[in-house]
């Protein structure tokens, strides 16, 4: 498989990495043969099992996450941005027959998601995993977006523009999404799908460096079944003296 996955985040999340690797563990499913690459700017990670860590420096988020590409050896990615938390299973199976129709149908991306109103979309007689695609009209808003999708690579890294306004005044990855979205609808004729999933929520759990609503609640769900691992372990290894 020439894809590998890109988890891109900025050092100021750090607060929500542990969230984000605690449902990746449980709904991410490590056999799909691609490595796992997590870009952060300048603090060195000691990462779970399964992750790789690049590190791109301090620089702005596209001059960060093309960095990242350039670090990246096979001809896809799948990228995602790290408050992306799982809530249900990515599993082999699904991951690798969205892969190959995304390779056999030479699509320039494939999103993952769920979808929304401000898409505009059309039913393909493309399918993927029992499911027909839907197809991104040449007009819509947010054909280029950072959910997560399958890219060609050297084609992400193409589209990508840095914001005329200040990534403070909204958030570093919508105010590139905003400007990217402009320019490949402009002067690109992307031929996006999307894979109607829900398997997380596409809002994101932390905006400008705090947890929303949702990503509470699942911060929540992680404290809890911590706690219920830990007391377990501590009983169990109780019962074994």
């Amino acid at each position: 498989m020439n894809c590998a996955v890109l988890v891109q985040t900025c050092d100021k999340y750090q607060p929500f990495w542990d969230g984000f690797f605690h449902f990746m563990e449980k709904q991410w499913d490590f056999g799909t043969g691609c490595p796992i690459y997590f870009c952060n700017e300048k603090k060195k990670l000691d990462l779970p099992r399964g992750f790789t860590q690049i590190r791109t420096g301090s620089g702005s988020f596209v001059q960060n996450l093309k960095v990242a590409l350039d670090e990246i050896s096979q001809e896809h990615v799948f990228y995602m941005l790290e408050d992306f938390w799982p809530t249900a299973p990515m599993s082999r199976e699904r991951f690798v027959s969205l892969y190959e129709s995304f390779v056999k149908n030479e699509m320039d991306a494939l999103q993952v998601s769920t979808y929304t109103p401000y898409y505009k979309l059309v039913v393909d007689e493309m399918s993927a995993c029992g499911n027909k695609l839907l197809r991104f009209e040449s007009d819509s808003e947010w054909i280029f977006n950072f959910q997560a999708r399958f890219w060609k690579k050297a084609l992400l890294s193409q589209c990508l523009r840095e914001p005329k306004i200040s990534e403070s005044a909204v958030s570093s990855a919508i105010t590139v999404e905003m400007e990217s979205d402009e320019y490949t609808r402009k002067e690109m004729n992307l031929k996006v799908w999307l894979h109607h999933y829900f398997w997380y929520p596409i809002t994101g759990v932390a905006y400008r460096g705090n947890l929303t609503e949702i990503g509470k609640q699942m911060q929540n769900v992680v404290e809890i079944e911590k706690f219920v691992e830990e007391k377990f372990n501590l009983r169990f290894a109780s019962d074994l003296q």
